[in-house]
């Protein structure tokens, strides 16, 4: 597979990478951006971000006279992460390893937790990677372009883990970005916080959750409108027990998303046999997804504001047939497609 070029940027103060600027070949054209997030406790340099990447940007250089647009890809460091990093102890988790204490009470003893604050922090990373990525969308343009000599027609976002969190927040809070890739993450931060939470034997409530930040995590929660005529692929693997496709909310948001008929397109897979990992079978399902309508599809330019950015087309084919692939409690409504297992392009702990 071809390497491609590496360009190194900041903007507002944010660095980004930037690949496949310099590959750019068609001054007619318009331009796609890709958007990938990786996971907690991960960064912008891992090599599977690259290996998604060049796969999206093989296909669209191997296809010129199919495709809509050309395509770059933007990888940016989450908050907190990579040379973001401000305070490494905030992106641990409640317990990452050991047992928790228990008080007299029965209750858990806060000071046997690893980050006791880290529904919050994980909660304010990723939600402040969607501003980052409404601020890009913004000003990548006129950075990338200074003399106007292209256009940027389509934004996409693909995020992984703790990026999937964040893919579900940009493509309802941002009407500019028509397709959206959530690998292994949730829709609904309060329903995976409840699961989790049930299994340490903590009370979802203060000092773990105040009730001012329950507010604002339901005030900000993804809607089924927000994907009006949106290209919607979600992935999980059916074993994956950090964030489990039933109680992380997926599931439920889902079939909300394809009862309501309001997606352009919409696929859901849950990888038999696979645990909280982004794997081959996985890239390679979003690469084709990612060509089929968000590169080879034209598209108008939606813009920040536009109230009628989301309906970019008709909504998805409620006919099409999907089938029960593995254990029923585990899987639903996904295409029938079988991928066979295989080793893990990645692993993260979000």
């Amino acid at each position: 597979m071809a390497e491609y070029s590496i360009t190194n940027l900041s903007i507002g103060g944010i660095p980004i990478q930037v690949v496949g600027l310099k590959e750019l070949k068609a001054p007619n054209e318009p331009v796609g951006i890709l958007f990938l997030l990786h996971g907690r406790l991960g960064s912008s340099k891992q090599k599977y971000l690259m290996r998604i990447a060049t796969s999206v940007l093989s296909e669209a250089a191997s296809r010129p006279k199919e495709r809509a647009r050309e395509v770059i890809v933007i990888i940016l460091d989450q908050r907190n992460h990579g040379v973001r990093t401000v305070d490494p102890d905030r992106n641990q988790g409640w317990k990452e390893t050991g047992q928790v204490a228990l008080l007299p009470d029965g209750q858990v003893d806060p000071q046997s937790l690893d980050n006791i604050s880290h529904l919050h922090d994980m909660y304010t990373l990723y939600t402040g990677t969607v501003h980052d990525v409404s601020f890009l969308i913004t000003h990548l343009e006129p950075l990338l372009f200074p003399h106007d000599e292209r256009t940027i027609d389509k934004w996409m976002v693909m995020g992984i883990s703790l990026g999937g969190h964040a893919s579900w927040h940009i493509g309802t809070h941002d009407p500019r970005v028509s397709l959206v890739v959530p690998v292994i993450g949730s829709p609904s931060y309060l329903t995976l916080f409840q699961h989790r939470a049930k299994g340490l034997g903590l009370a979802l409530a203060p000092p773990y959750l105040p009730a001012s930040l329950r507010r604002e995590m339901e005030r900000a929660t993804p809607r089924v409108d927000a994907f009006k005529g949106k290209d919607v692929l979600v992935m999980s693997g059916a074993d994956d027990t950090l964030v489990p496709f039933e109680e992380s909310g997926s599931r439920e948001f889902t079939q909300r998303l394809k009862d309501a008929a309001i997606c352009r397109t919409l696929e859901v897979w849950v990888q038999p046999e696979t645990g909280h990992t982004c794997s081959i079978e996985m890239i390679d399902r979003a690469k084709d997804f990612i060509w089929t309508n968000g590169i080879q599809r034209k598209d108008q330019v939606a813009k920040r504001g536009d109230a009628e950015a989301r309906s970019e087309g008709p909504p998805a084919d409620t006919s099409a047939t999907f089938t029960i692939l593995c254990e029923p409690e585990h899987v639903f409504l996904f295409p029938s497609v079988l991928f066979s297992p295989s080793n893990s392009a990645y692993t993260d702990t979000s």
